[in-house]
This record gives structure tokens, C-alpha cells and sequence, in this order.
């Protein structure tokens, strides 16, 4: 597992009256309306370009988010996206995310290495899956 955000913990149900940040206030998981619990119910999902991609610009200015992951080499740049995406969703209990085309992975030169590139991630993404247990 990695360790982007080693100074968050966990995100669990502590009720309306907690004082913690991190918490939540009103959705319990495990309650159950209707028959069903709230986690059947309200399927949450991350979107990776938004949370993991996102540099903060928009059209009138430069970018006010760092998102190059600790390295210039665009490869392991996607795979450490990976890396803090599953934290975060871990630290959320979050398990679905959705993506635009191949947001996932760097372009290459050639539509075969553009290919390559995502065949790549996808195969990191899902080791990655494989161990997160939710």
C-alpha cells in the first residue's frame, strides 16, 4: 500500500456530534434504510481526472497544483497517480473511479506506444485493486 497521505486516517462514521475533520457526520455505512445499507445504496466513485489529475488552472491562469508525483518520467508518474488514487480511496472508502479516455496514461509518440502505455497502467490498476479489499 503506499503512503501519500500518511497524515490522514482512515475516514469512519462518528456521528453528528464529532469534532473530528475527518469523519463523517451523517453517512454510516453500515445503516440500513429500506433494507439496504447507505453503502449499497450511494455508490461513490472518484474521478481521476478531477481528484488525481487536475493542476488547478483554468483558462485566465497558470497551474496552482504540483501534480508530477515526485518525477519528470511520465510512466512512473501514472503509476504513483495510481499509488495515491487507491490511498485516497482507501482513506474514503471509496470503491469505484471513472475516467476520461485514457487520463490513466501518458500519450506516446505512436498510437502503438500510446496503446502499450495504457496497457501498462491498466495491468498496474489492477494489482493495485487486487490488493485493496473493501
Amino acid at each position: 500500500m503506499s503512503n501519500y497521505f500518511k497524515n490522514v486516517p482512515k475516514v469512519a462514521y462518528e456521528g453528528p456530534k464529532s469534532t473530528n475533520p475527518f469523519s463523517f457526520k451523517y453517512y454510516d455505512k453500515d445503516k440500513v434504510i429500506n433494507g439496504k445499507t447507505m453503502q449499497e445504496h450511494l455508490k461513490f466513485a472518484m474521478s481521476w481526472w478531477h481528484t488525481i489529475c487536475a493542476d488547478g488552472s483554468d483558462p485566465f491562469g497558470e497551474p496552482t497544483i504540483d501534480r508530477r508525483y515526485g518525477t519528470d518520467d511520465e510512466m512512473q508518474r501514472a503509476k504513483n497517480k495510481v499509488d495515491a488514487a487507491f490511498d485516497f480511496m482507501d482513506k474514503l472508502g471509496i470503491e469505484y473511479f471513472c475516467f476520461h479516455d485514457v487520463d490513466i496514461a501518458p500519450r506516446g509518440e505512436t498510437f502503438k506506444e500510446t496503446k502499450e502505455n495504457l496497457e501498462e497502467i491498466v495491468k498496474y490498476i489492477k494489482e493495485k485493486k487486487e490488493r485493496y479489499k473493501y
